[in-house]
């Protein structure tokens, strides 16, 4: 019998098992700090991953968790979980309700209060050869053509050198914060397990609490920045119920819960993953996602005159308020033109039940205005390009200029005095207005805090970057901070309760696709 790497691709349309198996099982391996690149860099010496990459399913990288460390990488791919919502935070924690810790060389490891849920070169040939041993096997078994396989890495090792760390060179390698403050893709706050102050580290380098802490300064390590390059891990996938040959985008591994749920026909628990995300790994997906059911629909808001009863303690000198608001009484033609060109993707499903909200539409954008939180809920709008190529430039912004909507009662509406008599917040637009200077409504502001446009402050305890920016270019950092708190679009619907792209035109399941892409997979140009 040849040994199974030298067997050629099969096309397992029809699997093979055993009379008595009423399921096709699953092969769970998870390969410890095994990094994507392996599958390219050195496929020629692990020639048994190679041929599983090459006959099965794969994906250029697999996004871990944070942080992206064993336990809670390992939890998370069999629970489908964030660490924040399975318990397991870090390899070691202090629980401060137990009053214990919590180690991977301790007792309490084995104590199921902790878990929440329901659940190089010869170092990677010494990997492939037992993978080979274990193939084989199956072949000699006859189960190589009814198992299905996956093959993970829980995290990846970066190589990591220590150097002595402070807080005041403007190339620091760490970055303390807050935990309420870290990005929201962490999914990295809501538990009493993660320690009120966090210290990210830059790949590469080692932390130490004080000299001489740590054991080694060698070799690679983990739990960095699961956007890092350095820490995208493997994904191969192999067997019946999987596509043939096939290569596919990059994806999170708390996808993976719901998709081994369908390999075993059993119903997923519920999870943070979202089921049917991952249907175009599998020959014949059992699971069809369906679009939520929307809690709350838009209600009213319609012109009914010109001039408002209440200035709400705003003005605009500069213009009149009745041509102005006239610009409001749309014709079902452009109400039409309007959705057409700035709702591409379909209204956004409102999912939180007795919003008390209604469209505002007008020619520059549209917004849903929600009377209970008196600012929109969403605003929309298409920017065009620039004749010629360019950039251009938009009309100058109206100063001092912001107007009462007539379209909502005084009661629904802010007041321009709650800014003007305030001096810890301010207010900003939903849209850029210069897109439609007339339309400087209220109705279109978000609440902020007062000198939100100044930029990062020291604080007592430095919780977004240690060392002050104030005094640099902005074009130098702030790209640099919008990057560092980029989210998935499945997030920001978890943030606001809201459902998009309805009306993309693709299945659900290519439109969840694209909602879970994760951060690691979006190149910043």
């Amino acid at each position: 019998m040849t040994a199974w790497v030298q067997d050629q691709c099969t096309n397992m349309s029809s699997p093979q098992c055993p009379p008595n198996f009423k399921r096709q099982p699953l092969l769970l391996i998870s390969l410890d700090g095994l990094r994507a690149e392996y599958q390219h860099t050195w496929h020629s010496l692990i020639p048994v991953l190679d041929k599983l990459r090459k006959c099965g399913t794969s994906s250029a990288f697999m996004q871990p968790v944070f942080p992206s460390k064993t336990f809670p990488n390992h939890y998370s791919i069999v629970t489908g979980l964030y660490s924040e919502s399975h318990g397991l935070v870090d390899n070691n924690m202090y629980d401060p309700v137990f009053d214990a810790s919590f180690s991977l060389s301790n007792a309490e490891k084995d104590n199921p209060r902790w878990y929440l849920g329901q659940p190089l070169i010869s170092a990677i040939q010494g990997v492939d050869t037992v993978i080979g041993q274990l193939m084989n096997g199956l072949k000699q078994l006859n189960l190589h053509e009814c198992i299905n396989i996956i093959v993970v890495a829980d995290h990846v090792d970066a190589e990591g050198l220590v150097n002595n760390l402070t807080c005041k060179r403007p190339d620091q390698k760490i970055k303390p914060y807050l935990k309420q403050h870290l990005p929201k893709r962490f999914h990295y706050a809501h538990s009493r397990r993660i320690e009120d102050v966090n210290v990210l580290v830059e790949s590469l380098w080692l932390f130490e609490r004080y000299p001489g802490s740590l054991r080694f300064c060698s070799g690679g390590n983990h739990g960095y920045d699961n956007d890092d390059p350095n820490m995208q891990a493997m994904f191969l996938s192999y067997g019946p119920k999987f596509n043939l040959q096939t290569e596919v985008e990059p994806f999170s591994n708390i996808e993976l819960y719901n998709l081994m749920c369908d390999i075993l026909e059993i119903t997923p628990a519920p999870n943070n993953g979202s089921h049917g995300s991952l249907n175009h790994l599998l020959r014949t997906p059992p699971y069809t996602p369906q679009s939520p059911v929307e809690q709350s629909v838009p209600g009213q808001c319609p012109l009914t005159h010109l001039e408002p009863t209440d200035q709400l303690g705003c003005s605009c000198p500069a213009m009149g308020d009745v041509n102005l608001n006239s610009q409001l009484n749309l014709s079902d033609t452009e109400v039409s033109q309007s959705e057409s060109k700035h709702l591409l993707f379909g209204r956004p499903l409102v999912l939180q039940s007795e919003s008390d909200y209604c469209l505002l539409l007008q020619r520059g954008f549209i917004s849903a205005y929600s009377k209970h939180l008196l600012m929109p809920l969403w605003s929309s709008f298409t920017v065009e390009k620039q004749s010629g190529g360019g950039s251009g430039s938009l009309p100058a912004l109206i100063p001092d200029c912001l107007r009462a909507d007539v379209r909502l009662q005084a009661d629904q509406s802010p007041t321009c005095n709650n800014y003007n008599n305030s001096t810890n917040i301010t207010y900003a637009f939903l849209y850029p207005p210069t897109q439609q200077a007339c339309i400087l409504f209220s109705s279109t502001l978000a609440e902020i805090p007062a000198g939100f446009q100044v930029g990062p402050k020291q604080s007592e305890i430095p919780n977004r970057r240690c060392f002050d920016l104030s005094n640099q270019d902005e074009s130098k950092w702030v790209e640099d901070l919008l990057w560092f708190h980029q989210s998935r679009v499945r997030d920001i619907e978890w943030i606001t309760g809201l459902e998009f792209f309805e009306k993309s035109g693709q299945t659900l399941a290519d439109v969840l696709r694209i909602k879970t892409q994760p951060t690691a997979a979006i190149y910043r140009k």
